[in-house]
């Protein structure tokens, strides 16, 4: 079976329309949520090097980072004792 793959330059793009979402905001190369699934460039690929699916088992530690990644995000999100 082949793995899907997508070009950087088309992700990059949907990064930009806001139709997909990086794992880490403001990385040039980062997994990457599309369209239901998660796409990544593998470790030690060039930075150009074509986005591809992850299978169910690394979709499943994506995620538990994008929660992670949420909740930090929400609690320094919140006004703290001097704002308020």
């Amino acid at each position: 079976m082949a793995v899907a793959s997508m070009r950087a330059a088309a992700m990059r793009q949907l990064v930009e329309s806001e139709a997909a979402r990086p794992l880490l905001e403001g990385f040039e190369v980062s997994p990457t949520s599309y369209a239901g699934a998660w796409w990544y460039v593998p470790s030690g690929a060039d930075d150009d090097a074509d986005y591809v699916a992850a299978g169910p088992e690394l979709s499943a530690d994506f995620d538990r980072l994008r929660a992670r990644a949420d909740r930090i995000d929400a609690f320094l999100a919140e006004p703290g004792p001097s704002d308020g």
